[in-house]
């Protein structure tokens, strides 16, 4: 038995003979079998965008670039002889979305503990969930949390900063609103970012009082610079990584978003090394241009400067870090925008957020 395999194995190797005039020679010949790393995708519904010729039934995919669209019979004349057929089954297929505004880092980072239901209207309701969060996260020297309206905020029936600080008081609390253009933050987050009853306005933004009472809310770069400092306590390098690369990559991937501007990058915290580091990575399923964060409090010329020596447009890369964000004014949603005329209600009369 033991022999029958062995001859076995070795006539399943492929000879070919060749004749000679004196003798007759057996040659090996290597067996190639071609492979392909195209994709032909068939019987579908593909739109194009082509004025001329919107729809179409297959296309040929190599290595993410399209190298053919058009009907499923040229699509088979055209296509490797190996290539891997997909049949659509009349699925629609369509272009990639672009979304030329989101916040995808700050989404997937790991630096928020906890989140708040947007569409609770009582202020007061919020107490237990921020308790909740402070009792599951002993170790973080800040609680950091996102969600909340600031309606809900300026609603309310007290001091929004006594409800924050009955849920705590002992430890600093900050929370993003859903908008991201305000905080809410507590006694003892005020108190380590030495804001006081007589702290004036930074450039950007506004700490909300009511007849000199400090209210727990800060608005725009009044917000953005206390929650840097929260961010920065964590000692967390890999959160926004990771958080990219296990929860906002395969969401966009499902939505079909394939292009992203990122609104806000905050270079000062290395957001733009991430970036970087997942490009390098071979990480990024969608091509992204980075919005350079223009920190309102900075030397203009010292900044543009900066700013300059961070650009990058190469038209391969899935990243691109070609614009700068930065705000001329507010947002209605808060009635910080600039307007022609008076808003109906102003919740922060004769408190301009611009210097």
């Amino acid at each position: 038995m033991k022999n029958m395999k062995f001859l076995m194995l070795l006539f399943s190797i492929v000879f070919a003979t060749k004749s000679c005039s004196s003798e007759t020679a057996t040659t090996p010949i290597d067996v190639v079998i071609e492979s392909s790393s195209q994709k032909l995708y068939f019987n579908g519904k593909i739109f194009t965008s082509d004025d001329v010729k919107p729809w179409a039934e297959a296309l040929i995919i190599d290595d993410n670039k399209i190298l053919f669209v058009g009907t499923n019979e040229d699509a088979q004349a055209t296509a490797d002889v190996n290539s891997t057929k997909i049949d659509l089954a009349g699925k629609v297929v369509l272009p990639g979305f672009h979304d030329v505004h989101m916040h995808p880092m700050e989404v997937g980072s790991t630096t928020t503990v906890f989140s708040l239901n947007e569409e609770e209207t009582n202020a007061e309701n919020y107490i237990s969930a921020i308790k909740k969060a402070a009792n599951d996260n002993p170790n973080v020297t800040w609680i950091i949390g996102f969600g909340h309206s600031i309606n809900s905020l300026l609603e309310a029936t007290r001091n929004p900063l006594e409800i924050i600080d009955e849920a705590v008081s002992d430890r600093p609390v900050i929370i993003m609103e859903q908008t991201s253009h305000s905080m809410w933050i507590n006694s003892k987050g005020l108190e380590l970012a030495g804001i006081t009853a007589a702290s004036p306005n930074p450039q950007g933004g506004i700490i909300v009082k009511d007849n000199g009472v400090l209210q727990g809310i800060l608005v725009d770069n009044a917000g953005d610079v206390v929650f840097q400092q929260a961010v920065s306590s964590l000692n967390d390098a890999d959160g926004e990584y990771n958080g990219m690369v296990e929860y906002v990559l395969p969401e966009l991937a499902k939505y079909g978003i394939t292009s992203v501007s990122d609104a806000r990058t905050y270079w000062k915290r290395d957001q733009h090394k991430t970036w970087k580091k997942l490009a390098d990575n071979n990480q990024l399923t969608a091509r992204f241009n980075l919005g350079l964060w223009a920190y309102p409090t900075e030397n203009d010329a010292t900044q543009i400067a900066s700013l300059k020596t961070l650009y990058s447009n190469n038209e391969n890369s899935y990243l691109k870090i070609n614009q700068i964000k930065l705000y001329a004014d507010g947002i209605t949603h808060n009635t910080t925008a600039a307007l022609h005329t008076d808003y109906k209600e102003d919740f922060f009369i004769n408190q301009q957020i611009m210097d």
